[in-house]
Order: C-alpha cells, then structure tokens, then sequence
C-alpha cells in the first residue's frame, strides 16, 4: 500500500515496528526482505512515485572537492537515484574494501567474501548473466581485452540489466533506467 504523507493530516501517526528511510535502491531491497516476516514495515520516501521538483529542490547545496551537480544527479522519488542509472552493475573488487593511505576513514571492516551471497541474490534479482566477471572467462565466448598498454589500464566487464521495466517491486532490479550511461 503507498500513502502520500502530504494527504495526511499534520497530527497523524503510521504505527509499525521497523521504519525503513529513504525507498532507493538499498531500501526498497531491505523491504522486500522483510515481506512475509510478521512485522509491520514502513518504508518511507521524502519523494513521491514520480519525480516533483519541490522534493527534488531539497538537494539544492554545494559540492566540494569533486564537482557533482546535486540536484541533477540525484532523484528523490520511489527508486531514488537508481532512475537515473543506466543499468551497469559489477561487483566491487577486493581493492575497494582495503585501507588507502591517501584516503581518510577508508577501509571497510570485512571483505568481500562476505558479500558473494548477497551478490548471487543480486544477479538473479536483476536477470543479470552469470557472477562472472573474469575477462579469462568471457574471451571463450568471443569477447576480449581491448588492445591497450596493459601497464596502465585494465579492462572490466560490467553486465547491463535488461531494459524497462526494471523498477524494484515491478518484477526488476533497482530503478527503471531512463538515462544513457554516464561519460
């Protein structure tokens, strides 16, 4: 069931044992783990279903160190930012979970191997192709490394979710994709 809260009147209270803020990708997946569990969920957006450009301009701000436009790359509304994804998905690499010097509070506390179950259950939620992302594996189905300095970069498969209708809770993955990749 979806409430518009700004139907609600001002003094009204929503009961439920576990409230889940913010409906983008992260908690629209913790709430539907939740389903069929004997608890009340509430899963509570600031947006509406659609894009509203009195929600959206909540972002407005500044951004330092890298420049990112807030208001522009950001969605508030059921799916949150996964509606501007354009659907590229890859596990994160070993790499990203260590502690880099350069880096203040980096570092996560446990690796990757604790992630490989969720990762499988993400492949299958987004009719993703295998939890693959070895170029060794994919060369024997005719794809292969871009012929480049290998000294200085290195290639990465990604997989695409397949296209509309992909919105969470619609039968898809995360967000419906309504943009091209980003450059």
């Amino acid at each position: 069931m979806f409430i518009d809260a700004r139907q609600l009147p001002n003094d009204s209270t929503i009961d439920t044992e576990v409230c889940i803020v913010g409906a983008g990708a992260a908690g629209i997946t913790l709430a539907r783990e939740f389903i069929g569990q004997g608890f009340r969920v509430c899963l509570l957006e600031s947006g509406g279903l659609d894009p509203n450009a009195e929600t959206q301009a909540l972002y407005k701000g500044t951004s330092t160190g890298l420049r990112i436009g807030l208001t522009e790359e950001r969605q508030r509304s059921f799916g949150g930012t996964s509606n501007l994804w354009s659907g590229y998905c890859r596990p994160l690499d070993e790499e990203d979970f260590e502690e880099r010097d350069w880096v203040p509070n980096s570092g996560w506390t446990f690796g990757r191997r604790q992630l490989e179950p969720y990762y499988k259950r993400a492949h299958a939620r987004c009719h993703l192709g295998p939890l693959d992302y070895e170029i060794e594996s994919w060369n024997k189905q005719q794809f292969c490394p871009l012929p480049l300095n290998r000294g200085n970069l290195t290639t990465k498969l990604f997989q695409l979710v397949p296209t509309e209708p992909t919105a969470v809770g619609l039968g898809g993955c995360i967000g419906k994709r309504s943009r091209g990749p980003a450059t």
